[in-house]
């Protein structure tokens, strides 16, 4: 194969993780195809490293010059002025682009092979004729929402911003790629609950030299203990500062000698800090080789709180046989057992006594550096890691096409105008409803007088984000859950959906559902933002996890005050669950998740406005109820054709606002479910 390559980094020397993994399948892929690489490079240096590139992994080689300063205002542009996630302008060159669009041009490429989001930007709108495979490596959304939760303002508030612009980024472009691959398992599922697809994503896991990392001539230096990475990186400087503060006084108690060493280039300010104040902490620095670190350590300590992918650091470490003490975060997307080829601490004295005990215990040190090794030979060796690569993916999977789906144009409306929109239809709905709502308000509080007014719920958000929900209590105070007993008789509490003629539900409480009234306050929730007026409902935590596969486009929308489907079938039916479709059943969940991607892909301000319009129409008069043509209409038998194309929205004359469709209609669908 001719494949083009495209990597954010020049991909050489391979001592960090941006480099490892782009240089390790550069190397093992050449050897069977000719490969391209297209770069960027930041430095002088990156661009002489470029010929030594072409030379160790025998590829061509092209790289243009960025200017870090002018990638930093590109990035303080976007935030302020875009909805474009930060990172894309950090790694956008315009003479790039015209490159890698010329050698497209000019020469046939059998892949196209991405390397990190910020690439896919160059080649997403490419023709499909030349299959495409996106190597995210981590999901960075969730790096970048973990940070927002870890840190204070206003980083918090920018990472949160970075987060979530990503998320939705993510999703448009694993739909615009053949393949996708992420480095562990436990990011698939991440990335699946994102993009509801897991047919078209693989794990390719990180691998070690380990032949590079041998250890040669083992000193072990008694009571020394290593941290490495590059440590102006937010989760290494927040793990090493928590190990100083709150581990380390615990082993120093013990073992008065103990000596930390922080080995990692771009030491920050604080980390060299640690070494002034305390004479048991040495920061090296920069490096050339970490190899002769390895061989002084007696035990690598991994104590990591934000943690996402695999450590690369914790592979080396079991290659040169240093028994490793990790949190659980730090060690997850790793195939290491616990207290065979690596000890765990979660806690500061956890973490401790395991650290003691392996400096004490050099049986029991030697056993799990032993044992860690081996399991790295077997399960981390690149070259068949990349091997696997070529067999199970680009001489099969890459041939499939890419789903064809309605990706949606950024519009004025879709980035900014909902938001507008939203604000001012919430002041105007709480001015206009504030006489009914402390009328309503008086109702519940003179009916049941020491039960709250304000039913209060955890409920998913944008992106997967949690916020508080707000209504009006239509029920008996902690009703919303019940008792039952699993199969070993043991008693379990479980929030449920409502039923017709629930005994939960009060008598002021089905005027309200009735009526939708109950859902009045949530318009706090759209002028604080966690909310807009029309979008996918809200849904409770455990309904998202036993569904996620119906979650996929839903959540990357902030959720509605009413949505399409109410439009549809209406929102109060037979059942009495409050909404036109029975949700405990998953004819109706598949009913609904199915309008709810539709309004999330096409919807616009005219469609919001004629929603809001009608919405309004129906809660007022309650006599008709509206239906949409189904866009596709399958018998179910593979025979079935598109009848019909969405003409609008229809009068159906009077009714209970229960708008029946064939179940076989969605039986594709459901099997679809089913199977994963």
């Amino acid at each position: 194969m001719n494949i083009l390559f495209l990597t954010h980094r020049l991909p050489y020397p391979p001592n960090d993780g941006a480099r490892l993994r782009p240089f390790n399948v550069i190397k093992y892929l050449a050897k069977k195809h000719k490969i391209t690489v297209i770069c960027l490079a930041n430095s002088q240096q990156e661009l002489k490293s470029a010929k030594i590139l072409k030379q160790e992994a025998k590829c061509e080689v092209i790289t243009s010059f960025q200017y870090p300063l002018k990638a930093k205002l590109a990035c303080m542009m976007t935030l302020l002025f875009s909805s474009t996630p930060l990172s894309l302008p950090y790694f956008y060159s315009k003479r790039l682009k015209n490159i890698i669009k010329d050698r497209l041009n000019n020469e046939k490429f059998d892949l196209i092979y991405v390397y990190s989001s910020p690439m896919a930007q160059y080649v997403v709108r490419q023709n499909g004729h030349i299959p495409k495979i996106l190597d995210l490596c981590d999901v960075d959304s969730a790096k970048w929402l973990k940070y927002a939760r870890a840190t204070k303002f206003p980083f918090s508030f920018i990472y949160k911003i970075e987060g979530m612009r990503l998320r939705k980024y993510e999703l448009m472009i694993t739909k615009k790629f053949n393949h996708t691959l992420v480095i562990s398992s436990q990011e698939k599922e991440l990335l699946e609950s994102i993009t509801g697809d897991s047919i078209k994503i693989d794990v390719l896991p990180n691998g070690v030299d380990y032949q590079f990392f041998k250890c040669k001539s083992p000193k072990n230096t008694d009571n020394t203990l290593i941290f490495t990475g590059v440590m102006d990186y937010y989760a290494n400087i927040d793990g090493v500062k928590y190990f100083h503060e709150e581990i380390f006084p615990l082993i120093k108690k013990e073992i008065k000698d103990v000596q930390f060493y922080v080995v990692g280039r771009n030491p920050h300010k604080s980390i060299k800090e640690l070494a002034k104040k305390d004479k048991n902490v040495i920061v090296t620095g920069k490096v050339d080789d970490v190899r002769p670190y390895f061989e002084e350590a007696t035990v690598c300590v991994v104590p990591l709180r934000i943690a996402q992918g695999v450590q690369n650091k914790i592979l080396e470490a079991m290659a040169m046989g240093v028994s490793v003490v990790s949190t659980k975060k730090a060690i997850e997307g790793i195939k290491a057992k616990d207290n065979t080829e690596v000890l765990r601490g979660d806690t500061p004295r956890e973490f401790a006594l395991n650290v003691i005990k392996l400096l004490k215990n050099k049986a029991l040190r030697d056993k799990i550096a032993s044992n860690a090794r081996i399991m790295i030979e077997r399960n981390y060796n690149w070259e068949e890691i990349v091997d696997s690569l070529n067999e199970d993916i680009l001489e099969k999977k890459i041939k499939e096409p890419i789903e064809k789906i309605r990706i949606p144009q950024d519009t004025f409306y879709r980035t900014k105008g909902k938001r507008i929109v939203d604000i001012v239809v919430s002041i105007i709905g709480l001015i206009v409803f504030a006489p009914l709502m402390a009328i309503i308000a008086l109702s519940i509080k003179l009916s049941a007088f020491k039960d709250p007014v304000i039913f209060k719920q955890i409920r998913v958000g944008q992106d997967g984000e949690f916020f508080t929900f707000y209504k009006f209590r239509t029920m008996k105070n902690g009703a919303e859950v019940r008792n039952y007993s699993d199969e070993n008789g043991e008693i379990i509490i479980k929030p449920t959906l409502t039923s017709k003629g629930d005994e939960r539900v009060t008598f002021i409480g089905k005027i309200l559902r009735k009526t939708a009234l109950d859902e009045l306050p949530q318009l706090v929730s759209v002028l604080k933002g966690d909310m807009s007026i029309v979008s996918p409902r809200p849904e409770r935590p455990f309904f998202v996890t036993q569904h996620g596969c119906l979650q996929g486009k839903r959540i990357h929308v902030k959720p509605g005050l009413f949505c399409l489907p109410e439009i549809v079938y209406g929102f109060s039916d037979d059942n009495g669950n409050g909404r036109g479709l029975d949700l405990s059943k998953e004819e109706g969940q598949i009913q609904r998740a199915n309008l709810d991607i539709e309004y999330v892909e096409k919807y616009s301000f005219w469609l919001d406005v004629g929603l809001i319009i009608k919405m309004t129409w129906r809660i007022l008069l309650r006599e008709f109820y509206f239906s949409k043509l189904l866009l596709d209409n399958s018998n179910g038998n593979g025979n079935g054709k598109r009848k019909e194309e969405i003409k609008g929205y229809i009068w159906q004359g009077k009714g209970k606002g229960v708008c029946q469709r064939s179940a076989v209609s969605y039986q594709p669908l459901a099997k679809t479910i089913k199977s994963r």
